[in-house]
């Protein structure tokens, strides 16, 4: 969070989970809108159909606030890392949801490095290279049924 909050330049996050808590997306969201460039990447589909739902409903806030969101695929791509500035990352076994975030033993590595954080943009770099944006017509094209199901499952999210 702090990190998010004090970035000025760029904030890159790869994670095949992204479901994080209200504090941070409005961090995203609050960083976006000061100019910071905000790149979401995730899978198109995950190997938990429950959790592509859950995410959905955020990524309209997102874009409207200038994050921008990109989908891998088709192959699920289970990285997680997070680069701030160039000059800041993140590498580790948490997933960005609040189970993870707060419940879970999970593992990561905070490292301050222009080299490391130089070679995972690169990374990043190559991953959006091969992924779709997502746009908000793209959300806006979804059914009523989808739409309600996937606020239902971004409503049952804190659980998963």
């Amino acid at each position: 969070l702090a990190a998010i909050a004090v970035a000025t330049q760029r904030i890159r996050i790869v994670t095949p989970y992204f479901l994080p808590d209200d504090a941070i997306l409005r961090s995203l969201q609050v960083a976006a809108l000061r100019g910071v460039a905000v790149d979401i990447v995730v899978p198109a589909r995950s190997n938990v159909p429950f959790m592509d739902w859950a995410m959905r409903p955020q990524f309209h806030w997102l874009l409207k606030s200038g994050c921008s969101v990109w989908l891998t695929g088709p192959v699920f791509d289970h990285t997680k890392l997070t680069t701030v500035d160039g000059c800041w990352s993140l590498v580790g076994s948490t997933n960005w949801d609040a189970r993870s975030l707060r419940l879970n033993f999970e593992y990561n590595l905070e490292c301050y490095d222009d080299a490391l954080a130089a070679r995972l943009d690169a990374l990043i770099d190559s991953k959006i290279a091969a992924a779709q944006r997502l746009a908000p017509e793209d959300l806006a094209r979804q059914s009523l049924p989808v739409r309600l199901r996937n606020g239902l499952a971004r409503m049952l999210s804190p659980y998963l």
